[in-house]
């Protein structure tokens, strides 16, 4: 219970260098086409894998290495509106840190926010307890960045003793 209710008042905070994917590959698919009609030949395409945190979450088909490089950006966009429950789950379970795969051994809570620019946010305008969790080999954050950094993290939230 007492895990519930830390889960209902806390909100997990994205890095700020955080990206939606980990992992792009792009691949040639060869694929032999049968007709009676035009005849039977091979064809090649190309197919994209969208991962994150290791979990391959997307995957689109296009019709050459060309097509899908041109539609790689627009394919990021409609992927993350909206994103998934399955990538939201990874996002809680696996460590913060860009590009690493393991799954979370330790939950800080954040004393301060910031904006991507590094400018503190005024305590009266942050309305919820945020917190972010990191693997064994992240858990040490460092002290060069005003919202990443060891000193603006406690292991208990706001309230608890």
């Amino acid at each position: 219970m007492a895990k519930e209710q830390e889960q209902e008042r806390t909100h997990n905070r994205r890095l700020h260098g955080w990206e939606p994917f980990d992992h792009i590959e792009i691949a040639l698919v060869p694929r032999f086409k049968q007709s009676s009609l035009s005849g039977s030949t091979w064809r090649v395409g190309a197919v994209a894998k969208f991962s994150f945190k290791g979990v391959v979450l997307h995957e689109i088909h296009f019709g050459s290495m060309r097509a899908a490089l041109e539609r790689l950006s627009p394919a990021i966009d409609e992927l993350c509106s909206p994103i998934s429950d399955l990538h939201l789950a990874l996002d809680e379970e696996r460590c913060a840190q860009p590009g690493c795969k393991q799954v979370a051994v330790m939950r800080f809570f954040l004393q301060r926010l910031t904006a991507p620019d590094g400018t503190l946010l005024d305590p009266a305008d942050v309305h919820f307890q945020y917190s972010r969790c990191f693997c064994a080999d992240h858990v040490r954050r460092g002290d060069a960045d005003r919202e990443d950094c060891e000193s603006n993290y406690t292991t208990s939230a706001k309230g608890e003793a």
